[in-house]
């Protein structure tokens, strides 16, 4: 089943400044990306999201002990609930993959890249 709708993409694409959170043992912890990163990597499943990993090192230590994932995009470039601009939460689980085919999707177009972030959407709620 598809989670990421095609508003849902527009939304990421159009995005300046994509944050994810992660649980750390001090409480969350927050990172970002540029959401073209993210659109110029589509997956084509509907429901996997990669994000080049230049570092994210405390992420991926978060990540294994608590996989569990929430992610904000918003944007003033698409219609939203109000008009003025669109805007979601998801939720899902992560990893960062040094190898395989993720990691080789983002190598394609971010060499820097040392890893993939990827990311299962589970769950999407349009917030604005």
């Amino acid at each position: 089943m598809k989670t990421l709708t095609e508003e849902i993409l527009d939304v990421i694409s159009k995005s300046e400044v994509v944050t994810i959170a992660t649980a750390g043992p001090d409480g969350p912890h927050l990172v970002a990306t540029w959401g073209d990163f993210i659109a110029q990597l589509d997956t084509g499943d509907g429901k996997t999201l990669l994000i080049p990993a230049g570092g994210y090192k405390t992420t991926e230590t978060n990540l294994g002990k608590d996989n569990r994932v929430a992610l904000i995009a918003g944007s003033k470039q698409v219609p939203g609930k109000s008009g003025s601009g669109g805007g979601f939460r998801l939720t899902g689980t992560g990893r960062i993959e040094s190898n395989g085919k993720w990691k080789d999707m983002v190598a394609e177009k971010f060499p820097w890249a040392r890893a993939a972030f990827v990311i299962e959407v589970e769950g999407a709620e349009q917030l604005l």
